[in-house]
């Protein structure tokens, strides 16, 4: 099975679906990990963009640090997250681009 058939059946089984379709999947991907399947994802993530420079994984504050950070893993590269307010203790911005328009977010 592949990993993307896997990450459909977890959420198939384990996914809940709230009002505005928004889809909760902290069983395994925002307050608890499953760390195992992430890491098959990482790995997955690492094979199909395996042929792009990857410096830097860029994810949201909160549910996304998981999952970049086993990417990041793969390609032993830092994680940059966005963060929802501004921060008092940062004193420059990040801006993210890509040349070849290829971006991995988590």
């Amino acid at each position: 099975m592949t990993v993307l058939k896997a990450l459909e059946e977890k959420i198939m089984a384990e996914g809940e679906v709230y009002p505005g379709n928004i889809l909760k999947v902290s069983s395994f991907l925002n307050h608890q990990l499953d760390v195992d399947f992430l890491m098959e994802m990482g790995a997955e993530i690492s094979r199909l963009f395996s042929d792009v420079k990857i410096d830097k994984i860029l994810t949201i504050e909160a549910s996304g640090i998981g999952i970049a950070c086993i990417v990041a893993q793969h390609f032993n590269v830092p994680v940059v997250f966005a963060k929802k307010t501004k921060s008092i203790t940062l004193s420059w911005w990040w801006i993210a681009w890509s040349s070849r328009r290829a971006s991995v977010a988590a």
